[in-house]
């Protein structure tokens, strides 16, 4: 298996090949330790996480279309998998100290300037992509003529007017649907505001 390529192992994984799932996913365990480190407070919680990281890209792997993609594939389902673990647990765990993260990487990747910290932009770009899917669902589950005024206005972004303009709906009409629409999303959301 040491010899096969990657895209050679990613085909008899999705074949059935169970070895060749393990040393597919094998030959990316440093990104799965590396983000298990950089997001747990300590070695043993570092450790658990990389082994729910593990199991989890084990069992997706071969959903992945590009292999070239891969590395970053796995460290977007890796941080994925470290949200979904804390959520499981109904906590978010200490954040590890500057110096442990530092050290556990192997990499200076933190830098004094927040905005420009890679590992800030990868949770920032995650937590931005499941607000998205969030809203996305929600608005999916509204019945049709809400759904799509909803489109119109915040996504098009046409005015009430051009709306009942376009639809031959009373502006009224218009402004109660959309009014009914937000409610039901607020509801769908919860904890997301809907502007």
């Amino acid at each position: 298996m040491d010899r096969c390529s990657v895209d050679e192992l990613l085909r008899r994984s999705r074949a059935g090949d169970l070895g060749a799932r393990h040393a597919l996913v094998g030959r990316y365990q440093s990104i799965i330790h590396a983000t298990a480190s950089r997001m747990a407070s300590n070695r043993p919680d570092a450790e658990d996480l990389a082994m729910d990281i593990y199991l989890h890209v084990f069992s997706v792997i071969n959903s992945c279309n590009n292999t070239l993609t891969l590395p970053g594939w796995i460290k977007r389902v890796a941080i994925n998998e470290v949200y979904q673990v804390w959520r499981r647990k109904g906590r978010m765990p200490a954040q590890a100290s500057l110096e442990a993260v530092v050290e556990a990487s192997g990499d200076n990747i933190l830098r004094a300037d927040e905005s420009e910290n890679p590992a800030t932009i990868l949770m920032s770009r995650v937590v931005q992509e499941e607000r998205s899917a969030r809203l996305r669902a929600a608005l999916a589950s509204l019945p049709a003529h809400q759904r799509a005024l909803c489109e119109l206005h915040y996504i098009h972004r046409r005015s009430f007017e051009e709306i009942a303009q376009e639809t031959g709906v009373a502006l009224g009409t218009i402004k109660s649907r959309l009014f009914r629409a937000r409610e039901n999303m607020q509801r769908k959301l919860g904890d997301l505001a809907v502007a």
